[in-house]
C-alpha cells in the first residue's frame, strides 16, 4: 500500500465525522502513528543488518542472534553420492569411491544447539551427497532431529533413486515433512518435456504408487509436478540445467551464469549449510572439499558450534561484503541466485 492509498484508507475511515475540527485532528492523529510505525520498522531493519555484520562474542547475544535470524540449515550426513551429475562439482570431485560419515557428535552437536533456541524453521538432508543411500543413517538422523526439534519442518532432496514406496513411508514416520526430488538426464540430450515426463518421470511415479496432484511450474526450462501424498509435501521435477543450473563458485561450466555480478546476497544472513566433515559453509553452491571454496569456511563444529560460527568475525565480514551492490568476489561473481526474499524474511 503506497501512501496515496494509505490517505485514502484513513479519510475513508473518518470521514463521517460530523465536526471537521475532530475529524482533522484524529486523521493527523492516524496518519503520524502510520509515520512513526513505518520509521521503527526501518530503524528496526537497520539495526537487524548492523547486528549481523558486526562480531558478537557475547555467549547469551550469540544464541538470540542465532535464534532470531536462521530460517535455514543444511545437513550433509555422508558424502557418497551414486551419480556425477555434469551440472554438480561432484563430475570433478571423487564421491563415489568411498563414504565418509558427518562424526554423529558433531550432528547432534548441531542439533542440540538448535534445541537450545527452540528452533521452527527448514531443516534439510542434503548437499552434495545423496542423503537416501544410506538407508540406517538418514532414518536415524531424521528421528533425532524430529525428536530434539519437534516444531522444525524437515526436508530432504533426493535424485530418487533409492527411493520405494516403503522407503516413503518409513521417512514420513521418522518426521519428514517435505521431498524434493528430482529428474535427470545426460548433458547431450535435449530438454524434452513430453519425453521426460512419458519416457523418464512416470516410470518413477509407477514405481512409487504415486499420482500427479498439480503442476505447480510448467514452462520452456523446467516443470515441477506436485505429488499426491499424505504425510508428505512431495515436488518432483526436471530441470534444463544449461538454463538453470548454477557454476557452484566456478566450478562447473556450460551452465547459466551472470557475468560480474554485483547485485547484493543474504544468503548468509539467514542460511548455514554443514559439510559431511563438519565444516560450515555460507551458501549452497560452495562446499569444503574444492580447495578454491576453502577460503569461505565459515568455520568448523570440532572447534566451535553454531552459536560462534553464525556470529564470528569472517561470517560476520562476509554479510557486509555482500549486502551492497558492488563486484562481488570471483567465486560468486558468476552466480545468479537472487535473495532479496530472504532479506525480506529477516527484517519481518
Amino acid at each position: 500500500m503506497n501512501d496515496k492509498d494509505i490517505i485514502k484508507t484513513i479519510n475513508d475511515i473518518v470521514w463521517w465525522i460530523p465536526f471537521r475540527k475532530n475529524r482533522d485532528e484524529l486523521r493527523n492523529k492516524l496518519i503520524n502513528l502510520i509515520i512513526e510505525k513505518n520509521k521503527n520498522e526501518i530503524f528496526n531493519s537497520i539495526d537487524k543488518v548492523i547486528e549481523l555484520t558486526n562480531e558478537i562474542n557475547d555467549r547469551n547475544k550469540q544464541k538470540e542472534t542465532l535464534k532470531n535470524n536462521l530460517k535455514f540449515i543444511e545437513i550433509e550426513t555422508h558424502s557418497y553420492c551414486n551419480r556425477k551429475c555434469w551440472f554438480c562439482p561432484n563430475s570433478i570431485i571423487d564421491r563415489k569411491s568411498k563414504n565418509i560419515e558427518l562424526d554423529e557428535n558433531l550432528y547432534l552437536k548441531a542439533i542440540y544447539n538448535l534445541k537450545e533456541i527452540d528452533y521452527s524453521n527448514q531443516i534439510n538432508f542434503h548437499r552434495f551427497n545423496e542423503p537416501l543411500s544410506q538407508k540406517e543413517l538418514i532414518i536415524k538422523r531424521i528421528k533425532q532431529a524430529r525428536f530434539n526439534l519437534p516444531k522444525s519442518i524437515i526436508g530432504i532432496f533426493t535424485n530418487g533413486d533409492y527411493l520405494t514406496r516403503e522407503y516413503l513411508d518409513e521417512l514420513k514416520d521418522a518426521g519428514v515433512n517435505s521431498i524434493i526430488m528430482s529428474y535427470y538426464f545426460d548433458k547431450n540430450e535435449q530438454f524434452n518435456k513430453n519425453r521426460i515426463i512419458n519416457n523418464g518421470m512416470n516410470k518413477i511415479l509407477d514405481k512409487l504408487k504415486l499420482s500427479v496432484k498439480e503442476t505447480m511450474i510448467d514452462n520452456e526450462s523446467q516443470i515441477h509436478f506436485k505429488l499426491d501424498y499424505e504425510g508428505i509435501d512431495i515436488i518432483y521435477k526436471a530441470s534444463d540445467f544449461s538454463q538453470m543450473g548454477n557454476s557452484r563458485g566456478m566450478s562447473i561450466k556450460g551452465v547459466n551464469s551472470v557475468y560480474d555480478r554485483i547485485f547484493r546476497c543474504f544468503y548468509p544472513f539467514s542460511d548455514l549449510y554443514v559439510d559431511y566433515n563438519g565444516f560450515v559453509m555460507p551458501c549452497c553452491n560452495l562446499r569444503s572439499d574444492i580447495e578454491s571454496h576453502k577460503n569461505l569456511i565459515l568455520g568448523n563444529l570440532y572447534d566451535n558450534d553454531l552459536f560462534e560460527i553464525f556470529t564470528n568475525k569472517k561470517t560476520s565480514e562476509l554479510r557486509k561484503y555482500l549486502c551492497v551492490n558492488s563486484k562481488k568476489l570471483p567465486l560468486c561473481s558468476e552466480c545468479s541466485y537472487e535473495s532479496e526474499y530472504k532479506f525480506l524474511d529477516l527484517i519481518n
